[in-house]
């Protein structure tokens, strides 16, 4: 499974979701553009926010992988999109690769973050009662 696809299918039966109020920023990695689990990573953020944004303008983020260690100006390349700061308002955003996190705080200036780490904030467990 990939993170959004387990959330979707394993933990949301379980949870009780209360959303923050606030616009968030979200990537979906290359990895899942042609699967079935492309879109659930915005079906998740639409669980926890009303304000979800996802830069079309940026497709893949560049990193591919470990790449963007090495080789910096790809992801640069890709992500110069953050530079016309469409997104000013947007304190964070979420995906649910690491790499793709790491070069995307890195250029756009806001922490990116795991899925997992909003969906913890804004839910609770189901109460066996209920």
């Amino acid at each position: 499974y990939d993170v959004s696809s387990f959330i979707l299918s394993h933990l949301n039966r379980n949870l009780i979701y209360k959303k923050v109020e606030e616009s968030v920023l979200i990537h979906e990695p290359c990895s899942l553009k042609n699967t079935s689990a492309y879109g659930n990573l915005k079906k998740i953020a639409n669980l926890c926010t009303d304000s979800v944004f996802e830069p079309f303008e940026i497709e893949c983020c560049g990193f591919a992988g470990d790449k963007g260690f090495f080789e910096p100006e790809v992801n640069e390349s890709a992500l110069r999109a953050f530079k016309e700061n469409k997104y000013s308002g947007v304190k964070r955003g979420f995906s649910q690769s690491l790499p793709c996190e790491v070069g995307l705080s890195f250029y756009s200036g806001k922490p990116y973050r795991s899925i997992l780490k909003l969906v913890n904030e804004c839910t609770e467990v189901k109460n066996d009662n209920s």
